[in-house]
């Protein structure tokens, strides 16, 4: 668990936004001393939930309990309540290449970079064609790929997928594209995975293609790890000279649990959203996690549709407008006849409740621009209905919408497509009665946990001790020294451990797996050997743990 360090004295924010801002835990384990509290300024009255901002390296929603900080880790664990994780999905996904280093590339037609068909960054990377017909053969070389894990270094399984996303100028120029991962850094045709997409399955603009793994073939000792090369053959028809496809995305996506669909949207293979309309994308943007809705599909309000259900809640959900002024839908989705959405569009906030077939449009007028960050919060309790929206942080900026619906069956939390891409940076949604009532216990249980973690100092060499859960192991060891990790059926640790490691002492320290047991790391580094550094270790399966931070 981790908490948050802040003074014991009131910390006063001067705008009603703050209670909205993302509290960001970094690389370092953070920790708490004593107790305090969050008050405003503006009413004197203690916020209850801290969330949302954009999504920098982890994204977190904090509740204030007493004088303990709730993760959204630990936020999961109420029934009914949820908070959206960049990070979980982002570690679902592997990429191999965004278009925005046309550099990268080699080819036999003219690569540069297009500026004008994008939907990643500030660019993709065109190919244009110098001959009428022909091989035009791109290539990225001497690179380095492992395509059989993922992010998180889960092993991904045959059923994932390769999505690649690809402009084309003029499909009818088009007989067919092959995309290869070749193990050698100079690309040959005699060790690679393949697949061959062919002209049918293309159309002249934009192409979001879903390709299964196991419905790749294999040249020679063709794997998906060790990648060297990439490949991205295009067979050209007569007249192509001056045409061009330019390539946006090729990235490795987890399989929805339940669909055969890539999905990012789950946790320990259960699905947190399914993806109903759109094309999804979480990867970097500009050094930061993003979640965006590439395609602009229309409007459909439930194109991510949440599968908890909620009567009534408080939900919020933060936006930068990238393309244009508008927002995507932060929605309450019952079915097709039955749901409560709020957007901004057309410079105006929009309530859109939408009851038995019959939608009633409320709207207010707001001042908002492209790169603004918006904050939507849509609220139901009852017959009642409140809505709102805050623009920059700005307390001048706060819109809000009240009113009533007779709708009272469940809803899913969902967010819907636009006609132009959707970026969503975070978003929370809290039964009401729980949170008022039973689930209270339950967050303070989490809260107990949290103050009464502790630092426990190691200097020797053993194992890892199922009393240093939750804890702070703080290494003072003045010789090298190795921690073993041993199998449940001899140290029997709670699945999803958590600790949090520090390197205090002047030598080593590295883990060692005992039998049965897999410690996945980047690049197979296992050993703290920097004084200070940190780590964090995570039992992400049954004897399987993650190790991550600065080690060597």
């Amino acid at each position: 668990m981790a908490k948050i360090d802040l003074p014991r004295n009131p910390i006063n924010y001067s705008d009603e936004f703050k209670q909205y801002e993302n509290l960001r835990l970094k690389n370092t384990p953070l920790t708490t001393s004593g107790a305090f509290s969050i008050t405003s300024a503006s009413s004197g009255l203690p916020y209850s939930t801290l969330t949302g901002g954009e999504a920098d390296v982890m994204n977190q929603l904090l509740v204030v309990i007493g004088d303990s900080v709730v993760t959204a880790e630990d936020i999961n664990k109420i029934d009914n309540s949820y908070a959206l994780d960049l990070v979980e999905a982002y570690g679902n996904v592997k990429t191999a290449d965004d278009g925005q280093d046309e550099t990268l590339w080699t080819s036999s037609g003219t690569i540069s970079n297009d500026v004008l068909n994008y939907k990643i960054g500030n660019k993709s990377t065109r190919i244009t064609s110098t001959v009428a017909s022909g091989t035009i053969s791109t290539l990225k070389e001497n690179t380095s790929l492992d395509l059989s894990k993922l992010n998180n270094h889960e092993i991904s399984s045959d059923d994932d997928y390769i999505n690649f996303v690809v402009y084309v100028s003029d499909v009818s120029v088009v007989d067919f594209f092959v995309l290869y991962f070749s193990q050698d850094p100079t690309w040959s045709i005699t060790n690679n995975k393949l697949i061959t997409i062919n002209s049918v399955d293309l159309v002249t603009g934009w192409n979001y293609l879903k390709l299964k793994k196991s419905n790749f073939g294999t040249n020679g000792g063709g794997a998906w790890s060790g990648i060297q090369s990439i490949r991205l053959a295009w067979s050209a028809l007569s007249d192509a000279n001056g045409e061009y496809i330019s390539q946006q995305l090729i990235q490795l996506v987890k399989k929805d649990p339940l669909a055969g669909y890539p999905n990012p949207f789950q946790k320990f293979d259960v699905r947190e959203f399914a993806i109903n309309s759109g094309e999804w994308f979480v990867g970097e943007e500009f050094g930061k996690i993003a979640l965006k809705e590439l395609s602009g599909v229309g409007f459909v309000t439930n194109a991510l549709q949440n599968d908890l259900l909620y009567d009534n809640f408080t939900a919020t959900s933060g936006f930068i407008l990238d393309t244009s002024s508008d927002t995507g839908y932060l929605t309450w989705y019952v079915d097709s006849d039955n749901e409560i959405s709020l957007q901004i569009n057309n410079s105006q906030i929009t309530l859109n409740i939408k009851e038995n077939g019959i939608a009633t449009l409320y709207q207010e007028p707001i001042s908002v621009n492209i790169g603004d960050k918006v904050q939507l919060k849509l609220v139901k309790d009852g017959t009642n209905v409140a809505s709102s929206a805050i623009v920059n942080n700005n307390i001048v900026s706060i819109i809000q919408l009240n009113k009533q619906t007779t709708i009272s069956d469940g809803g899913n939390l969902s967010f819907g497509t636009r006609t132009l891409p959707t970026y969503i940076v975070s978003a929370s949604i809290t039964e009401i009665a729980h949170a008022h009532h039973s689930d209270i216990a339950e967050v303070a249980k989490y809260a107990e946990s949290a103050r009464n973690a502790k630092t426990i100092d190691v200097n020797l060499s053993g194992d890892l001790l199922k009393e240093y859960a939750k804890n702070f192991l703080n290494f003072t060891n003045t010789g090298p020294i190795t921690i073993t990790i041993q199998p449940n059926s001899v140290i029997p640790h709670d699945l999803f451990t958590d600790l949090a490691l520090k390197l205090d002492g002047v030598n080593t320290v590295t883990f060692v797996a005992g039998a049965g047991v897999t410690i996945d790391s980047v690049d197979g580094l296992l050993t703290l050997g920097t004084q200070y550094a940190t780590a964090a270790l995570h039992q992400t399966k049954l004897n399987v743990w993650t190790l991550s931070g600065l080690l060597e």
